[in-house]
């Protein structure tokens, strides 16, 4: 299976445990990539488990606790392009979006501020 391709849902319950041998591996060599763990956790939120379900959004939630706003942002919007109703998953689309904004906003205001301070220090 492709990074760029999701199984179908049907195919999912076969898929975890390849894909969790996968991140597992790649978690104990300190690579786990984004891809990897989206797959892992895209199988879970599929599983007929709510235990797989829960630890799947768990994972996308990760993304977003370490600030990888970018890569939860991603996560999030393949997940909701299969699911748009699903509620956690548009809970975790707020959040990260509230936080990617402030951080857009915190970044403009210390660039202004650098710019500032750089034209002071020539005067």
């Amino acid at each position: 299976m492709s990074s760029k391709t999701l199984p179908y849902a049907a195919e999912a319950e076969q898929e975890i445990t390849y894909l969790e041998a996968k991140y597992t591996a790649e978690k104990e060599d300190g690579s786990a990539s984004v891809d990897t763990q989206f797959l892992y956790a895209w199988g879970l939120i599929r599983s007929k488990y709510q235990d797989d379900k829960t630890l799947g959004i768990t994972l996308l939630r990760g993304h977003y606790r370490l600030g990888q706003y970018q890569e939860a942002r991603k996560s999030i919007s393949e997940l909701l392009n299969d699911e748009p109703k699903n509620q956690q998953a548009l809970s975790l689309e707020k959040l990260i979006e509230n936080k990617a904004s402030q951080g857009g906003v915190a970044a403009a205001a210390a660039g202004i501020l650098f710019a500032v301070l750089r034209n002071r220090a020539r005067e």
